[in-house]
């Protein structure tokens, strides 16, 4: 990431962007955040602009893109220009977004994989099937929330595909020890109650278990999946159990839909540490699956 001008309403952080040749501008398209992640989310939620987390010294901040020390790497720095694009079927959807976000609405997905080195799928498992392909056949790397997908998506081409671990954790566990999973999921939104191995219940709840097939893509044994619709409203539950030794979680996420917050920075996790390794990164932190 590379900008020359920033707005911020911290003092610390004006002061290290001016010692560092970063104007500091009030119209600015950056809003730079200084703090941890409750404060980068806010900003995310609040400013119509593109939001840049600075964290403080030894904070550990999932969501910032910079520690504060590490903004003498911009000094002096020509700045490329990156470009971010947005493909929808829903026409105005699209265009919504590029007029509030910034963002280039195009007109179908080959030209979102001519403008782009990384696509990241926030749709159904039906365009993980249908354009997957084409995204990885043409070089580029696809970061992917609909993970239940990859379970029927044929392999091809040569980019890298990055499953995003959602919203319930345990996956950690999962791939490392290979036995089984009961997953209990409460979604108020859900389209329905049942329960059975994960890899038939999901293409019938494709919206709703994706965490449950991350857990069997990660390595799991077998994934025991029971949906309820017995959540609270403006949530969605996870309980997992693992049956090697004694292992048991329970998340309790705010959502939106069938979508909690948790899941959408989980994606947005997965897709920056996609960035960097795809940009040089040697170094991978946790066990994984690889597929």
């Amino acid at each position: 990431m590379c900008f020359s001008e920033a707005y911020t309403e911290s003092p610390v952080l004006r002061e290290w962007l001016e010692r560092f040749g970063i104007r500091v501008r009030g119209d600015a398209e950056v809003y730079a955040v200084y703090g941890r992640d409750r404060d980068v989310l806010r900003a995310l939620r609040e400013v119509d602009r593109v939001v840049v987390g600075v964290s403080p010294p030894g904070v550990d901040a999932r969501l910032a893109a910079f520690e504060l020390r590490e903004l003498s790497n911009l000094g002096g720095v020509e700045c490329e220009v990156v470009e971010v694009a947005v493909y929808d079927v829903d026409r105005e959807r699209c265009r919504e977004a590029e007029r509030t976000h910034g963002v280039r609405c195009v007109g179908d997905v080959d030209e979102l994989v001519r403008a782009v080195e990384i696509v990241v799928e926030a749709a159904s498992a039906q365009a993980v099937l249908e354009y997957a392909c084409r995204v990885l056949e043409a070089g580029r790397h696809l970061v992917v929330a609909s993970t239940g997908a990859l379970s029927k998506l044929p392999r091809c081409g040569t980019g890298y595909v990055f499953a995003m671990s959602g919203g319930a954790g345990g996956v950690d566990v999962a791939a490392s020890t290979g036995g089984r999973v009961r997953h209990v999921v409460r979604k108020a939104a859900a389209a329905g109650e049942d329960s059975g191995p994960a890899e038939e219940l999901y293409w019938r709840y494709p919206q709703s278990l994706n965490t449950s097939m991350t857990y069997k893509l990660a390595g799991a044994g077998e994934v025991w999946v029971e949906l309820r619709r017995d959540a609270p409203p403006g949530y969605i539950i996870h309980e997992v159990e693992h049956q090697w030794g004694r292992v048991q979680i329970r998340a309790e996420n705010k959502a939106e839909g069938t979508t909690s917050y948790a899941a959408a920075l989980s994606l947005y996790n997965t897709l920056k540490n996609a960035a960097r390794l795809v940009k040089g990164g040697r170094v991978v932190v946790g066990t994984f699956a690889v597929l």
